[in-house]
């Protein structure tokens, strides 16, 4: 299911509200759901890199370590090139998992 920006999410997932750095270019973002979550799949390039996030509302996956998200992602079809993650959880209320990286 892909979403537009201007679009409503059935999930209640505000897409709208994911904050993005100044010097990151968004390439495409759509809802999906993920173990159950409802998420982001955000593709992204900054500073030479190209990567992919899932983005999820905080609030959801709060009792979640880092670790498990990071295995919610391996285990979504998403991942196209494995390799390496990072996870920030962020003030404005949501949690990133970064993968795909290409430098």
């Amino acid at each position: 299911m892909s979403m537009d920006k201007s679009q409503n999410s059935p999930t209640g997932f505000d897409i709208k509200a994911i904050p993005v750095e100044e010097d990151t270019t968004v390439k495409s973002t759509r809802v999906v759901e993920v173990a159950g979550y409802p998420c982001a799949l955000q593709a992204w390039s900054w500073d030479g890199v190209v990567a992919k996030s899932l983005i999820f509302r905080e609030a959801d996956v709060a009792s979640l370590a880092d670790s498990e998200l990071e295995d919610i992602v391996r285990n979504s079809g998403f991942s196209e090139r494995g390799g390496s993650m990072t996870v920030s959880r962020n003030s404005s209320g949501f949690a990133f998992v970064n993968f795909d990286f290409i430098v």
